[in-house]
């Protein structure tokens, strides 16, 4: 028994890999691809996507939408974990992303489940009809807009469903007053991290995988 976390070596970050957070061939092609094309490597990690498949195969969830798809990684991995029936919105800003997005999802055979809007999210979220309700709303981009995609899609989540977001450790920053890298970014996660915690519709937690997974659940 420990009271405080047991540090994430690069042997055990491999372990993870190797046993409970194992990447298949496509998924780790698609991340060498996305490089080849100049795009960022900032995916989530191998360890956030195996635990994200086993949070939408646990609350046997359906409809997601994903803000901010970069390669199409995210996506793609969510949506193998949705049944047959089941249907994931990516929506990116950068047409040459979703450009490579529709081709990667063509290629894992998943155009039945996975629909990819080129849109500012800013935009495109009010557009949506309230009355559609997801499982899950996952963003992963612009760090300045994260209290912004919460606001205009928290309606849009059913109640029982989870507001998810990526880097709540600010690339592990979030404690430092004076970051190194990106601080308005930083202190836009430090502003969001505050203003979900207040939500008292939600319940929020933090998991320390990856740069931090905040998961906001839906309570009425």
């Amino acid at each position: 028994m420990s009271s405080f976390p047991t540090p994430v070596t690069q042997e055990i970050f491999n372990y993870l890999k190797s046993s409970f957070a194992r990447e298949d061939d496509f998924l780790s092609n698609l991340k060498l691809e996305s490089a080849l094309n100049g795009m960022p490597e900032i995916t989530i990690s191998v360890d956030q996507g195996a635990f994200l498949r086993f949070l939408i195969k646990a609350m046997k969830m359906q409809y997601i939408i994903e803000i901010g798809s970069l390669g199409g990684y995210s996506a793609i991995t969510m949506a193998q974990a949705l049944p047959d029936e089941g249907q994931l919105i990516a929506i990116e800003i950068n047409s040459d992303y979703v450009k490579f997005i529709k081709e990667q999802v063509k290629k894992a055979g998943l155009q039945n489940k996975i629909t990819v809007i080129n849109a500012d999210a800013k935009s495109y979220l009010p557009k949506l009809d309230a009355k559609c309700t997801f499982d899950m709303i996952f963003v992963d981009a612009d760090k300045m807009n994260y209290k912004y995609y919460f606001d205009k899609s928290k309606d849009l989540l059913k109640v029982g469903g989870i507001f998810a977001a990526d880097n709540g450790l600010a690339f592990g920053e979030i404690v430092n007053e004076k970051p190194s890298r990106n601080p308005f970014e930083v202190r836009a996660i430090k502003d969001f991290n505050d203003y979900i915690l207040k939500q008292e519709d939600f319940h929020t937690c933090l998991l320390t995988i990856g740069d931090g997974l905040i998961l906001s659940l839906k309570l009425k």
